[in-house]
């Protein structure tokens, strides 16, 4: 069955999947790495700094997608633990850093490629969505300076329902706040388990868009490594 046949709402993933937040954020923390003099206070070169952030705030967003943590716990903690790892211990300095983030990666546009020109190919054709794991300002920041709020019927993120993907929660919201049927949906997003986990298990169809061919257990609808593939099922 073809996809127009078969499908009406197309949901979307926003970071690492239309907003390209790997970039966007290494911007971000290049700026910092040279405003707040990092290499003064010891840490060696931007890299090393922007890899062990990662590691950091990925690890930090697991214990938060558990309930481990709460928001403002995520957010106090990561620079402070990034700083510990060149024995830094400033608590007002890694505040200063954390408010500078927040303040300057929201506000990046860079999108994945073909990200827009998928957008407009789909438009008018199905009802888009977006659903989001992440804060509702930070989100809902990056949306408007992208421009791409005006492709979306229903923009859903996780901190309204109060559950991150893949809670089943979210994805029967989003049914009910688009009146859409589960066989008429198909999700796309880059995380197996948030995004094509979570939308099988709520008995969607799922695009794994997996640009970086990743090796994994879960077995998608469809896997993508471009946004051009998108229209051979569309």
């Amino acid at each position: 069955m073809s996809g127009k046949s078969k499908y009406r709402h197309v949901f979307f993933d926003l970071d690492h999947t239309l907003w390209d937040f790997k970039s966007n954020s290494r911007e971000a923390l290049r700026d910092i790495y040279s405003t707040f003099d990092l290499p003064g206070l010891g840490v060696p070169n931007s890299m090393e700094f922007i890899a062990t952030y990662e590691k950091v705030n990925d690890a930090l967003w697991v214990e938060y997608r558990r309930h481990q943590i709460d928001k403002t716990t995520l957010r106090n903690t990561r620079f402070n633990r990034v700083l510990s790892f060149w024995e830094i211990s400033d608590e007002k300095l890694a505040e200063d850093i954390n408010e500078h983030y927040l303040g300057q990666s929201p506000y990046k546009t860079r999108l994945m490629p073909g990200a827009r020109e998928i957008l407009d190919h789909l438009q008018g054709n199905y009802d888009l969505h977006l659903i989001t794991n992440g804060f509702k300002e930070i989100q809902n920041i990056k949306i408007d300076q992208c421009d791409i709020r005006k492709y979306f019927r229903e923009v859903i993120i996780s901190e309204d329902v109060g559950v991150q993907k893949p809670h089943p929660l979210i994805f029967e919201t989003s049914e009910q706040r688009t009146g859409a049927r589960s066989e008429e949906c198909i999700y796309i997003g880059d995380h197996p388990e948030s995004d094509v986990q979570g939308s099988k298990d709520a008995g969607w169809d799922q695009v794994w868009y997996n640009p970086e061919s990743i090796d994994h257990h879960v077995v998608p609808t469809y896997e993508i490594s471009h946004f051009d593939e998108l229209k051979e099922i569309f």
